[in-house]
């Protein structure tokens, strides 16, 4: 019995099996975090303005303030003006990284047929459609008024290694909202110290999501990343146990399957996708 025990926990296979329990890990992970933002929209009801409590608001309506701002890429004029630029970086729980966001609002409000509550963001989950987008991986060359900003808050397009240029990841977005535009705000209801009325804003933990009334979004993206890295994990537990060469036997098969099952129904039915 021991040298069966041995034989099945043997460093060589368990070497194989770590570099795919690893690669899978890193897609769940990856998957799950997009995933849990697709749960908060599925599961936080509609609410009135007039209605809400200190907590996680779900509020549809047309932003309404007095004051105007200019989008410094795009040049459009809103209530609410976002420039945001994301990195790529890689590592658990990297990604898409905000190295810029800058915000323009002042005064705003949502407004609703039963009143109207303060939205303050610190920063917001973008699903809206950008007036202005570019991609550093794209044929397009960004537009002057593009470069211009880039230089003005100092981003440097390409990273120093060794005395090595290389080009960074990276994406550059414009968002504007005008007068009387229905918008869907998920955020958090909490009360303000110097007005004492609530105000719509976000916590360290809680997100702030602004999107078009009515927007949808599947994770497919996200669910392809979960599918890859739930048959990673599933083979490197099986090549851990079985060895490469085992993978084939019906065994394994059921192992390598029972754990995909497993990991796809359980992560499905949190997320609310199934």
């Amino acid at each position: 019995m021991e040298n069966n025990v041995t034989e099945v926990l043997s460093p060589q296979k368990i070497r194989f099996g770590v570099q795919f329990l690893a690669a899978g890990a890193y897609l769940v992970y990856v998957s799950l975090s997009a995933l849990k933002l697709y749960r908060f929209t599925k599961i936080l009801p509609l609410s009135k303005t007039r209605a809400i409590a200190i907590g996680p608001v779900h509020l549809i309506g047309s932003l309404v303030s007095d004051y105007e701002f200019i989008g410094p890429i795009s040049g459009k004029k809103g209530l609410l003006v976002i420039t945001e630029i994301d990195v790529w970086k890689l590592g658990i729980g990297k990604g898409w990284t905000s190295v810029v966001y800058e915000g323009n609002w002042k005064d705003l409000y949502i407004q609703d047929a039963s009143g109207v509550v303060e939205v303050d963001p610190k920063m917001f989950q973008a699903h809206l459609k950008p007036v202005f987008e570019y991609k550093s991986w794209s044929k397009n060359k960004i537009t002057e008024t593009g470069s211009l900003f880039l230089h003005k808050i100092g981003f440097k397009t390409h990273m120093n290694l060794l005395g090595v240029q290389f080009p960074k990841y990276y994406r550059v977005r414009e968002y504007v909202v005008g007068k009387d535009e229905s918008t869907e705000v998920f955020g958090y209801a909490l009360l303000n110290p110097d007005t004492k009325r609530l105000v719509v804003s976000n916590t360290k933990n809680d997100n702030f999501i602004l999107r078009e009334k009515g927007y949808q979004e599947f994770p497919n993206k996200s669910l392809i990343s979960l599918s890859l890295g739930s048959i990673l994990l599933g083979l490197g537990i099986t090549v851990s146990v079985f060895s490469i060469g085992g993978i084939a036997s019906p065994q394994a098969l059921i192992l390598w399957f029972g754990v995909l099952i497993i990991i796809l129904f359980v992560s499905l039915k949190h997320y609310k996708i199934i």
